[in-house]
């Protein structure tokens, strides 16, 4: 072993991709650090051996015991491991940083309110439940071992001391203990580990009673002048009830702590997970005082209640209380929350009629918990098995799980291609799917095999009923983001025979007006519903493949995407973003005879912040497939040298926080940048910070959403994009009084409004007169706007040149989209770019010549220049993900750096239960 020359954990100090900031914490297992980790741009905390425990081979191996453990969980309630390292012989765990306090601290200021300490033991009570499920014992539960987040979340942290239930985890030795030594912390153990004994799940419910009641009153049921002492209260002296005497706790509570501090552990709750539903209960029936606001059980009239503009898991935001989640089961690379659904999909076989059942509402439940993205849920045709995309490997793949105990899961590709979006055939024996990496549409058979291509072009496969179809978008698939709502225009709809031939187009292009994606057959092969995307509004339409009748389907404001047809074919149902920017799931009826929706759309699930998409229905109709999906996005500073423009250093991370910071503008004089904060789940706002990401100011409050901060020529007021007249429109706020003016109201159908650096003169791009997008510019203050490009393709996102006599844009060609520039009066378009893929121009140099831009290039979004000049091409970005991009890459005024918003996606497979 080697021994370590000089600590390197300091703050200030690196330790691989991670920079010590403050040490947070220090206990018997080790030091913890608040840290940033560099490629990420992430705050995470850093917990370390001690440097004098590095040699001892015991304290060593618990060290790495608790990570392998932890890390084993995938879990709300569970803190999560990031990464593990070794610096100079110095062994350190990357977790979630938990930004909030121990319970500890909680119970050091005080007696809490009753139905919050209930909910947050609750929440503890799943996070041990998951642990046993997966036959861990923590054998340390303590309030100092409970983080409280300021989300409301508790997270069960330090397994330092857990060890393997043999009994659970099918291992012969249960790690590191042997019966007859005691470990853990005295007041908090139960009689069998204060005994030395052998220990099951029991022994935490006992230690997590214990907490309960301290936090209740204000005091530890068992008291003693030394260890031996407490240790024999335990295991032979009764404790004050915690139902009587002064400030007793109610009696339907103290029936809870009774139980979980029962002597013997046959005479307490049998399970965490059976705490849980009895803490549970107490939520749901009795009137504690503190109780965190709840979902209702079910609403009169029988449908799914919004749950107060939140999910499953934004739910634990508000109510500080997750719902509850199913058991986990470790398989293969990634974990799959089984239990639960496979006891739903039995009791669907037990049904009558059509097998639904209106006795318990639609409930979301977690499907998958790997902690990078899993997308593109689809069932198989006996509702046996989900097929889903996920980057667990690194790359995405397609993978197939079945819904049963004791399934393995199956890659079904493994060429680290970007495979997405799958679709299983209708007789099962085949999943089309999108290679992002080859492009097109490729088949692979559902147990495993060589793919071949069935279409060089496309996205979004979907079959016809009768296996004889794969319909899909012509749009490639931007992005994964949580925000990217559907297809471009100008993609439209096409099919092609699954046994192979030459694809046709369904759909046209401008009927209706937006991109068409996300197909979908109904069950008699006579409509097909699709999205239909635009830059103020996604609909849900429909096609009759027979009469070539064109109907909207959806209802309501807002965007709506990702349709699915119910198994009968006589309702729809998709997912959405209401005008709050709340993400849901919605149903509407569908008269298959008129052609004509029937009724008004309803809200299945409101999810909050949480995105619902890729919509999936299973084949008994009684639970819904979709993606959840959560993003972070930053902005970033990158240093260029002035003389070349080439990229030097690493990039710096200037904002930090959930939610998307993005559209960054330099003041004239490079000192403060401009940029829209958007939190997920409220509106878009323009804020401004410091170059060195301090000072950040909110300078706009309006409840529509403002958008595109670009600063005036004084440098005093900003202009901003907003649709506060209903339409598109300029206007400003002065710094100094935060006095807001309308600016100029360009009109309708605009989209990607610019403003001119001498603030003088306007752009946007619009449909209007075509069937694509072309690019228009106004004078501010003067007459309608004049078109200045009349691209048969697509030219749009027109971007000023510092001297106000170029615009930079995106032109597509073919398949492909790239840079190009145009005189602002109007002129031939110069093509810069030729590689295939997107590209996406934000701004120009200070000295005109060169162009910063996002492309996307071999599945992958990174940012770059292009000289007008020479034609060259410089990389600034070295992104390798597939769920991330940049997006705005704004040219500081003297030319030495750039700023550009970089966007992360994290999400799961979920399921919406028990459909009426």
């Amino acid at each position: 072993m080697t021994e370590p020359t000089a600590p390197p954990f300091v703050p200030g100090a690196r330790v691989g991709r991670y920079r010590l900031v403050s040490v947070i914490g220090k206990g018997g297992m080790g030091e913890v650090f608040r840290a940033e980790d560099t490629v990420l741009g992430r705050v995470v905390a850093v917990k370390v051996l001690p440097a004098e425990m590095v040699a001892t081979p015991e304290r060593r191996l618990r060290f790495e015991q608790e990570a392998r453990l932890t890390a084993s969980l995938s879990h709300p309630n569970v803190v999560q491991v990031h990464d593990v390292g070794e610096a100079e012989g110095i062994p350190y765990v990357v977790q979630e940083f938990v930004d909030g306090e121990s319970l500890e601290d909680v119970v050091g200021r005080g007696t809490p309110p009753p139905g919050l300490v209930v909910s947050w033991c609750a929440q503890a009570a799943e996070g041990l439940a998951a642990a046993h499920a997966a036959g861990i014992l923590h054998r340390d539960v303590k309030p100092g071992n409970l983080l409280l987040g300021k989300d409301g979340r508790v997270r069960i942290v330090d397994f330092g001391l857990a060890t393997l239930d043999p009994a659970r985890s099918g291992q012969s030795r249960p790690g590191l203990t042997v019966e007859g030594i005691v470990l853990g912390t005295p007041h908090y153990m139960s009689p069998e580990q204060a005994a030395g004994k052998k220990l099951d799940g029991r022994t935490d419910v006992f230690s997590l009673g214990v907490v309960l009641y301290e936090l209740l009153t204000g005091a530890r049921p068992f008291e003693g002048d030394s260890a031996i002492d407490v240790l024999h209260a335990i295991v032979h002296t009764p404790y004050p009830p915690a139902g009587e005497g002064p400030g007793a706790v109610p009696t339907v509570v103290a029936e809870v702590v009774d139980r979980a501090l029962q002597k013997k552990p046959e005479d307490r709750y049998a399970s965490a997970q059976e705490m849980a539903e009895a803490l549970d209960r107490l939520l749901e029936t009795a009137d504690l005082p503190g109780t965190p606001p709840r979902r209702r059980s079910l609403s009169p009239t029988g449908s799914f209640p919004p749950v107060g503009g939140v999910d499953s898991r934004t739910q634990r935001i508000e109510t500080g209380r997750p719902p509850r989640l199913p058991l986990l089961l470790a398989a293969g690379g990634a974990v799959l929350v089984l239990a639960v659904l496979v006891g739903l999909f039995v009791a669907r076989q037990g049904g009558e009629g059509d097998g639904r059942s209106t006795a318990e509402p639609p409930r979301p439940v977690q499907v998958t918990t790997w902690t990078g993205l899993d997308v593109f849920p689809a069932f198989t045709p006996d509702g046996g098995s989900l097929v889903y995309s996920s980057n667990q490997s690194g790359k995405f793949e397609i993978y197939r799980r079945p819904l049963s105990p004791g399934g393995r899961e199956m890659a079904l590709t493994s060429d680290g291609l970007e495979n997405l979006q799958p679709a299983v055939s209708p007789d099962g024996a085949t999943v089309a799917y999108h290679s992002k990496k080859r492009g097109g549409i490729w088949l692979v058979p559902a147990t495993g095999g060589a793919p071949r291509q069935l279409s060089s072009f496309g996205s979004r496969p979907t079959y016809t009923p009768d296996g004889a179809l794969v319909v899909f978008e012509t749009d490639p698939v931007v992005d994964l983001s949580a925000s990217a709502y559907g297809a471009l225009p100008p993609s439209v709809l096409w099919t092609v025979p699954s046994a192979g031939g030459r694809p046709t187009p369904l759909t046209e292009a401008g009927r209706p007006a937006g991109g068409h994606g996300a197909p979908h057959v109904s069950p008699d092969g006579e409509w097909v519903a699709f999205s239909v995307y635009s830059r103020d509004r996604a609909a849900i339409w429909g096609l009759s493949l027979k009469t070539r009748q064109l109907v909207e389907l959806s209802g309501g404001k807002g965007w709506r995407l990702d349709p699915v047809w119910g198994r009968g074919g006589d309702e729809i149902y998709y997912g959405g973003v209401s005008e709050a920017h709340t993400s849901g799931l919605y149903r509407r009826r569908f008269d298959a005879k008129k052609g004509q929706p029937a009724g008004d759309e309803e809200e299945l699930a409101n999810f909050g912040s949480w995105r619902s998409k890729h919509l999936a229905l299973s084949p008994d109709g009684r639970s819904l497939a979709y993606s959840s999906l959560q993003m972070s996005s930053n902005l970033w500073l990158r240093t260029l040298d002035p003389a070349t423009a080439m990229p030097v250093g690493e990039p710096v991370r200037l904002t930090q926080e959930s939610g998307r910071n993005s559209r960054p503008a330099f003041s004239p004089d490079g000192r403060t940048i401009a940029f829209t904060k958007w939190r997920l789940g409220s509106t878009q706002d323009v804020w401004t910070v410091d170059v060195d990401g301090k000072n950040p100011v909110q300078r706009t409050t309006d409840p529509a959403d403002d958008d595109f901060p670009e600063w005036m020529p004084d440098g005093k007021r900003l202009a901003f994009v907003s649709r506060r007249t209903g339409t598109f429109a300029f206007f400003t706020v002065d710094l100094e009084t935060g006095k807001e003016t309308l600016l100029s109201d360009p009109g309708p159908d605009t989209d990607f409004l610019r403003l001119s650096r001498d603030g003088k003169r306007y752009s946007y791009h619009s449909s209007r007169g075509g069937r694509t997008f072309n690019v228009f510019v106004g004078e501010v203050g003067g007459g309608p706007a004049r078109q200045i490009t009349f691209d048969a393709e697509m030219a749009a996102f027109a971007n000023w040149s510092p001297d106000g006599k170029l615009l930079a844009i995106e032109v597509k060609r073919g398949e492909h989209v790239q840079i190009g520039v145009v005189p602002s009066d109007g002129g031939p378009v110069e093509v810069l770019t030729s590689e295939p893929g997107q590209a996406w121009p934000y701004s120009f140099s200070p000295d005109g010549d060169k162009i910063a831009f996002v492309a996307l290039r071999d599945g992958i979004w990174n940012a770059y220049w292009v000289s007008r000049s020479t034609k060259k091409i410089v990389k600034l970005s070295d992104n390798d993900r597939i769920s991330a991009y940049l997006r705005y890459v704004e040219w500081s005024p003297d030319g030495s750096r750039v700023v550009a918003e970089f966007s992360e996606t994290t999400g799961n497979v979920w399921m919406l239960t028990n459909l009426r």
